[in-house]
């Protein structure tokens, strides 16, 4: 098995804290990342427009692979909302080279894993093992190819099919309707989507369809679709571990050729999101006994910018540990509540930082205060050096672990590959860069330039 350098360089001087020896600098080499890169990464661009990104790992014994179709709920219109999650049921029945029965049990043979997921934009066929790694032996990984391969673009859509994968996706409408229907915050999660992402409504609807738009899918209407997306100009394969057989190599290259060429689809276009400077309230009945959820939105650069880099920090100093500002505010020195959090809320062009809490309804206004009061401290740089080395002292081994498997370079390749076609702004890697020579000022700047106007969503318990 190959062995995976992290190249870094560790700094030994070391400042006593508290008690506590805290590690200054921890430093990548990032000309050496980009070398290993050039030697195991490799991208093909084929005739029919389709792209192959392979991470090679020497005498790993191991493969995993991956198609992108590069359509998913976004490229449908309303009334046909729900075919794309459809369609991948469909590719799991009948194919023009075997029988549904016959194909499974090669597939359990082969120890290989049968599995799609859809999303908003793209459909994903993983080629992986029904394990725990995902990975398949080497030894099967060609014939596992074949499988997917041919269950993916060449589906043969009988009747049967149809009826059979039409009831199992009207029950998985049941089954999500009435999940959505038993939790009470559903309602309001709508009302504040609506505002939070209204210049991208689309982001709203739901993948599986509707009700109605699931009555008007027709085979005609799934063929029309597999002809229109699941073309070489939509395709993109990852593949990672042991190459080193060229025969498998130049077989995936030769099977991935014959997909037909199609139409490139172009490339969603989304609206910028105003910022909501309105404070607003609802009520809803919710099972939280007397205590009300609050919710705090602050609009953020977006998730793929550099300017981005600053929110794990902004979110562990808020709320990370309990020797974040705003337990220290609201549990500590007030004893309001019990738990506070940070997260990242993304959506087309859209990128939130939400603080998210309950809290008893006579307290709510005393807290609303005290957040204010937490985060003025960050703005204000009032908090010790230490509360911000402990965000890299947190976020470094999950860097390090990263850097050290397979996958991390194939990742790459595909972020830079993804941002020449749709325009992503930066790479993961280029923003573990950024994110080490982040300092204190960096964050208390980020905190004073995003972190003011707020659309504040409370949800009141209904007595």
């Amino acid at each position: 098995m190959v062995k995976y350098t992290v190249h870094l360089k560790v700094v030994t001087n070391r400042k006593l804290y508290k008690g506590m020896f805290i590690l200054d600098i921890v430093a990548i080499n990032f000309n050496k990342l980009e070398k290993e890169i050039k030697e195991r990464g490799e991208v093909i661009h084929l005739d029919n427009g389709a792209t192959l990104i392979f991470e090679h790992v020497p005498n790993f014994g191991l493969n995993w692979g991956n198609y992108t179709i590069f359509a998913g709920a976004f490229h449908e219109k309303e009334e046909n909302s729900g075919i794309m999650h459809f369609l991948e049921h469909m590719t799991f029945g009948d194919s023009k080279n075997g029988k549904e029965q016959e194909i499974q049990t090669r597939e359990n043979i082969l120890g290989l894993q049968k599995q799609g997921l859809t999303g908003q934009y793209n459909t994903v066929f993983p080629i992986a093992g029904n394990n725990a790694s995902n990975y398949l032996l080497s030894t099967n990984f060609g014939d596992a190819f074949d499988i997917v391969t041919e269950r993916v673009f060449n589906p043969l859509f009988t009747e049967d099919n149809f009826k059979r994968e039409l009831e199992v996706v009207k029950k998985e409408f049941n089954d999500f309707q009435y999940q959505k229907n038993i939790n009470p915050y559903n309602d309001i999660s709508k009302q504040i989507n609506k505002k939070l992402f209204s210049a991208n409504p689309k982001i709203l609807r739901d993948i599986i369809g509707t009700k109605k738009s699931l009555e008007n899918i027709t085979i005609e209407k799934l063929r029309e679709h597999h002809s229109k997306f699941y073309t070489g100009n939509n395709v993109l394969f990852n593949a990672i571990g042991d190459f080193s057989n060229t025969n498998l190599k130049k077989k995936i290259i030769s099977q991935i050729e014959k997909i037909p060429q199609g139409k490139k689809i172009p490339s969603l276009k989304f609206k910028e999101q105003d910022l909501y400077l309105s404070r607003e309230q609802y009520s809803i009945d919710f099972n939280l006994g007397s205590d009300d959820l609050v919710e705090i939105y602050f609009k953020i650069p977006n998730a793929d910018s550099l300017d981005s880099v600053p929110v794990p920090s902004i979110r562990r100093i808020l709320t990370g540990g309990l020797n974040g500002l705003l337990y220290d505010e609201l549990r500590y020195k007030n004893n309001l509540l019990y738990s506070i959090n940070a997260e990242s809320i993304e959506g087309p062009k859209t990128h939130y930082l939400r603080v998210r809490y309950t809290i008893p309804s006579d307290k709510l206004e005393k807290s609303i205060e005290l957040v204010t009061k937490g985060i003025d401290r960050l703005k204000k740089g009032a908090f010790e050096d230490s509360l911000f080395d402990a965000c890299k002292a947190s976020q470094l081994p999950q860097i390090l672990n990263n850097l050290q498997q397979p996958g991390w370079i194939n990742g790459t390749l595909t972020e830079r590959y993804n941002g020449e076609r749709f325009g992503r702004e930066t790479t993961s890697l280029e923003q573990i860069q950024t994110s080490m020579n982040l300092t204190k000022k960096d964050v208390v700047d980020f905190a004073n330039k995003y972190l003011n106007e707020r659309y504040v969503a409370i949800v009141k318990h209904r007595k």
